[in-house]
């Protein structure tokens, strides 16, 4: 029978850490999951990010406000920067890493907002001016 030794990590997040802070903010990079550790082994947290397939996401926090996002998938992580750490501002991170999901937002609070004042009729025009108003903060 066969042993395959297991081979050494090759990278340390801190190197991943400092070629994804050096990147614009949501450039990402795929690291194998076999050259480096599990990212919470060195202090990320359970996250959470809009779905796309993957295991788990993990967070660090940085001193500027910022945060590295860590997407797990089956055999490796993308990584990348998020311009403002939702846990230090869920508004502000949705407004400048997620802002599709920002305007949505703004648009359906609004057309709620409508339908509970005005009535339904005005739903519509309120989920207008919502999405409007998440354009202008932008």
């Amino acid at each position: 029978m066969y042993i395959r030794k297991k081979q050494p990590l090759k990278i340390t997040w801190q190197a991943i850490i400092r070629q994804v802070v050096s990147a614009p903010f949501g450039k990402e990079f795929q690291i194998k999951k076999s050259i480096v550790m599990h990212p919470v082994l060195i202090g990320f947290r359970k996250s959470y990010g809009l779905p796309k397939g993957e295991i788990a996401n993990w967070r660090l926090g940085l001193a500027t406000g910022a945060c590295i996002h860590v997407r797990e998938y089956q055999n490796y992580f993308l990584v990348h920067m998020d311009e403002v750490d939702p846990g230090i501002s869920l508004l502000d991170h949705l407004r400048k890493d997620a802002p599709v999901v920002y305007l949505a937002g703004c648009g359906a609070m609004a057309s709620i907002a409508g339908y509970l004042l005005k009535g339904s009729g005005k739903a519509l025009e309120w989920g207008v001016g919502g999405s409007l108003f998440g354009i202008i903060t932008l």
